[in-house]
């Protein structure tokens, strides 16, 4: 039980970087948030054996698969420390670290 695991909550694609919005469109942030999260489970891969990605975003929960990522259905009416607490349960028992990023 020395694994350590990552736990990465991601919001809706639509909902994507909105203090950019005067800057940049939805399909660009859509975009940026999606290379940012592919840099950001490159680096952890070194350091972690399991990414877990935690949304009710369909589309931000198949793209985690196309990463090969672990994904978690976050509950309905969730918000930001529920969805910590649910993707928390579900590691426990199964690691003793867990970084949240």
């Amino acid at each position: 039980m020395d694994n350590i695991y990552a736990i990465i909550p991601v919001s809706k694609f639509k909902n994507a970087k909105t203090r950019l919005s005067p800057f940049l469109s939805e399909e660009e942030r859509e975009s940026l948030l999606k290379v940012m999260l592919q840099d950001v489970t490159d680096t952890l891969k070194k350091h972690v054996d399991k990414i877990f990605i935690i949304s009710r975003d369909e589309d931000v929960l198949n793209y985690a698969k196309k990463l090969n990522l672990d994904t978690i259905l976050e509950d309905e009416n969730s918000n930001l420390n529920k969805a910590l607490k649910q993707a928390m349960k579900y590691c426990k028992g199964k690691s003793k670290k867990v970084l949240i990023v």
